[in-house]
């Protein structure tokens, strides 16, 4: 059974534990949806509360909430979620985009005058 493979580590207070299986990490009352997470074989980290294949750890399936207390879709399954929702205005896309505007309007006003 998938749920019982011990597969994901978790970082906690900057100490990465595991592995551990979909049931430990049910059970951990130290877990947030903000907690950092890895599969085994991945290097990279991404918060549990945005990883689908962990959405089971916590009450509120399917939702991610972002501390300023927005909630967003899970984006993809497994650790190897896509993190930048480019619709979310908290996202870092918005901000690049954002000033990539704010440059254009800086350099046309300055061509003009």
């Amino acid at each position: 059974m998938a749920q019982n493979l011990k597969v994901w580590y978790i970082l906690i207070e900057n100490q990465e534990e595991g592995p551990y299986s979909l049931q430990d990490l049910k059970k951990d009352r130290r877990l947030t949806p903000f907690v950092l997470v890895r599969k085994s074989g991945s290097k990279r980290w991404y918060p549990i509360g945005r990883v689908k294949a962990l959405k089971a750890v916590f009450k509120d399936e399917g939702v991610f909430e972002s501390k300023n207390g927005k909630k967003a879709p899970l984006l993809a399954d497994g650790p190897e979620a896509l993190l930048l929702n480019p619709s979310d205005p908290d996202s870092p896309i918005t901000l690049i985009v954002f000033i990539i505007l704010l440059l254009v309007v800086w350099l046309i006003y300055n061509s003009i005058f």
